[in-house]
């Protein structure tokens, strides 16, 4: 997989947040950048703090939930099973669209 196919797994999912979830759980592009940084590694750290904003907000119960404990973008870098579930990720995306 190369950073093409990554960018584009990236934007399906900027996308998706930003068809399905509430206005303004998720940054735009230019705020990532400025907020977090230009890598592919930042929006995803930025989709992600969406996805758990969008969670809290449609909360059912009413009772918050404790936050998971904080980790640092380089120590998720070198887990040895990022990259595996990565790439799942991106093979279950492709063949959501038809194996494209």
């Amino acid at each position: 997989m190369d950073i093409t196919e990554c960018r584009a797994a990236l934007r399906l999912i900027r996308a998706t947040i930003e068809e399905h979830c509430p206005p303004g759980v998720l940054m735009s592009e230019e705020q990532v950048n400025g907020r977090y940084g230009p890598s592919l590694l930042d929006e995803a750290e930025a989709l992600s703090v969406a996805i758990v904003a969008t969670v809290e907000r449609l909360s059912f119960d009413g009772v918050p939930k404790p936050p998971a404990p904080s980790r640092r973008k380089s120590d998720i870098l070198w887990e040895s099973s990022f990259i595996p579930k990565f790439q799942a990720l991106i093979a279950a995306l492709g063949e959501t669209r038809g194996g494209q």
